[in-house]
């Protein structure tokens, strides 16, 4: 499935769209509550905008038939007509941690966090709605600054028409545009969307001018600078993003065994709740946690909400040390 990024800002309703960026609730009296379950609602945010964004060819769909090249940055219009026709399939669709494409057969339950509300509509040039988030870490992010802006996934076709869109050029434009999720994200493609449109760098200035070289030196343009540095940029916050869902999922995995754990690291909660079930997982190394958790788990029985009874025969027993190589390693008696 081809899904876009498209990020916003949650801010005040008449905020303007600065060309690429948005941010979360940043009016939290008027706009952001805690209810008495401790959900965060967020009334107001610039879900996505009638905007010219830059996208590497490799994001584009269809790119090869176009004749798009991969790390060739192009300007790509996402037009008024074509989100107010969009703006129905945004309703109720799931807040992610992370990007990635959802459907009822394939859910990602362990970092679905919130929904969006049934007022999605479009009043130019943006795209508004409300959300509700469930989960503590993601409001914990959004309130700290890691996670401040959202960003749209959606479907697309690609079409090669150049124009201007309020004096900014661009090549490509977006049509039959079909949201499937919304993702929460450090920094939004599009200006308006704090807590917006994933951008790989939202300052990048996106020009033809070059520096100039030495005599001896091959001149290097503005665009091949801003693309490595994009590159850098979006590379750091995937890996941010990435280590905060395998904290979301660690936690999620491990709660029925030994309830919400606080601790700063995937592997971390791993090991703590391998140890309060009796596995003393030292010397097994951090990427073995996980999958050594998860074998645990499948045979153990979840009672209620606490640690499970180590109901262990002796053979099943074994063969699991066997597996994992700890039968140096010594079990709680």
């Amino acid at each position: 499935m081809n899904t876009r990024n498209t990020g916003q800002a949650c801010a005040s309703p008449h905020a303007a769209v600065a060309p690429d960026t948005q941010l979360l609730a940043l009016d939290r009296a008027s706009v952001r509550r805690v209810d008495a379950d401790g959900h965060l609602h967020i009334a107001h945010c610039i879900l996505s905008a009638a905007t010219v964004s830059p996208y590497y060819g490799r994001e584009i769909p269809g790119a090869a038939a176009l004749g798009l090249k991969d790390d060739v940055l192009y300007s790509v219009f996402r037009p008024p007509d074509a989100l107010m026709q969009a703006a129905p399939s945004l309703r109720g669709k799931p807040v992610l941690m992370q990007h990635t494409p959802v459907s009822a057969q394939d859910h990602p339950a362990s970092i679905t966090v919130g929904a969006v509300g049934s007022d999605v509509r479009f009043t130019s040039p943006n795209l508004t709605g409300s959300l509700t988030i469930w989960d503590a870490s993601a409001i914990k992010a959004i309130e700290n600054g890691t996670q401040r802006a959202v960003s749209a996934g959606y479907r697309y076709t690609a079409i090669k028409q150049a124009g201007t869109y309020m004096g900014t050029p661009y090549t490509l434009i977006m049509a039959d545009i079909a949201f499937n999720h919304l993702a929460l994200v450090a920094q939004p493609r599009v200006p308006s969307a704090i807590i917006g449109d994933a951008a790989p760098n939202p300052n990048m200035p996106f020009n033809n001018r070059s520096f100039q070289a030495m005599p001896d030196q091959t001149p290097i343009t503005v665009a091949a600078m801003d693309a490595a540095i994009a590159q850098a940029v979006q590379q750091a916050e995937e890996r941010a993003v990435r280590q905060m869902a395998d904290l979301h999922t660690a936690r999620a995995a491990v709660r029925p065994f030994v309830g919400d754990v606080a601790m700063d690291s995937a592997p971390a909660i791993y090991a703590f709740a391998l140890k309060e079930a009796g596995i003393d997982a030292t010397g097994v190394p951090e990427q073995g946690l996980k999958p050594l958790f998860e074998s645990f788990a499948r045979m153990q029985p979840r009672a209620g909400g606490g640690a499970p009874v180590m109901g262990q025969d002796a053979a099943a027993t074994q063969g699991f040390r066997q597996r994992f190589g700890l039968e140096r390693i010594g079990v709680r008696g």
